[in-house]
């Protein structure tokens, strides 16, 4: 297993599965993508979510099954309709803690 700190992964050739999500704060409409960025392709889509106001989370996931043919850059994409260059991706959660937060998770698997 490897764990990384970004939204950039490299995969050899192979078939994969997996999911992905994320978590929004007060950014109205917002989704994720799973995109090779090799061959400027989407791979996967997330579900939908709307967070319209400071009280509501909303949370996004999707689901995955693809075959690369060679070595390619997949990125974890975001987009949203509102900003907030505060608190947009969620509410630090892990402060009292010294912790760093997770505001999305990846998980590959390569199945042959």
């Amino acid at each position: 297993m490897r764990v990384y700190s970004s939204s950039v992964v490299t995969l050899p050739a192979g078939t994969y599965k997996g999911r992905f999500s994320g978590e929004f704060y007060f950014t109205k409409l917002s989704g994720m993508r799973l995109r090779n960025t090799t061959n400027n392709t989407t791979l996967a889509l997330s579900s939908r979510a709307y967070a319209n106001d400071g009280s509501v989370h909303a949370n996004v996931n999707g689901d995955f099954y693809f075959v690369l043919t060679g070595t390619k850059t997949i990125e974890m994409q975001y987009r949203v309709d509102l900003t907030n260059s505060t608190d947009g991706l969620g509410l630090d959660s892990a402060g009292s803690f010294s912790e760093v937060n997770v505001w999305a998770s990846l998980f590959i698997e390569q199945v042959s």
